[in-house]
């Protein structure tokens, strides 16, 4: 998980990762597996539409979509048949039906509401990040950037749109209600150690000291 220093009037909130279960394995253990917690509140108000970009965005292949008859049933994928479900209210131990697996949105970083659209880090792309991994890599790879925006806050990438930003320092952020920002570790400054590292002194003290037990036993030192 990505450190974070929040400020105290900060907002914050949870930037997410999709993943799918198995075995009717609920969202709730589907998550703990992956070692996260499962943020219900992405399936409030769930819509086709978002849920086809949820799918998407997995490589599901969803030959075709029904609402459940139940508004609290899973978001799910049938595998055999390769149909997809979705419901507007799904909560995170929704009921899974057999045949099928759920999709579920795990908290992954912690995250502030926050937006850097508007001053995105100088002369990096604003639209070629295909998911999180990939701007979170582009990132760290950049000294300059201490952060990247979600747009929407939810993990998914919009088809056609420019949802992830690189963005550099903390003062070119704004507020946002629906963007945010999921921040990395300011680099550490380089030290030199003009006496080397700790292991090449330990190592000069153990010689001394077996040279120190040669002469003490009557051999002469090398």
């Amino acid at each position: 998980m990505i450190p974070l220093s929040l400020s105290t009037r900060s907002k914050t909130t949870w930037q997410n990762h999709w993943y799918i279960g198995s075995g009717q394995k609920k969202c709730r253990y589907v998550c703990q597996d992956a070692h996260h917690e499962c943020d219900s509140s992405q399936f409030y108000n769930m819509t086709l539409e978002k849920a086809a970009l949820v799918a998407e965005n997995l490589g599901v292949n969803c030959q075709s979509w029904a609402e459940h008859s139940s508004k609290w049933d899973a978001l799910s994928y049938k595998p055999d048949s390769n149909e997809c479900f979705w419901s507007k209210m799904a909560y995170c131990t929704s009921y899974v039906y057999p045949g099928e697996e759920a999709i579920c949105p795990c908290k992954i970083d912690h995250a502030e509401h926050k937006s850097c659209s508007a001053n995105p880090l100088e002369g990096t792309p604003i639209n070629t990040f295909a998911n999180r991994d990939e701007a979170l890599e582009a990132c760290n790879n950049n000294p300059q950037c201490r952060g990247f925006q979600d747009r929407s806050c939810d993990g998914v990438f919009q088809r056609g749109g420019d949802d992830y930003f690189l963005c550099g320092a903390r003062d070119t952020w704004a507020d946002s209600t629906t963007s945010c920002i999921i921040s990395t570790p300011t680099p550490s400054p380089t030290y030199y150690d003009p006496w080397g590292s700790l292991s090449e002194v330990l190592n000069v003290v153990t010689q001394k000291q077996h040279q120190s037990e040669d002469i003490d036993e009557g051999e002469s030192p090398a």
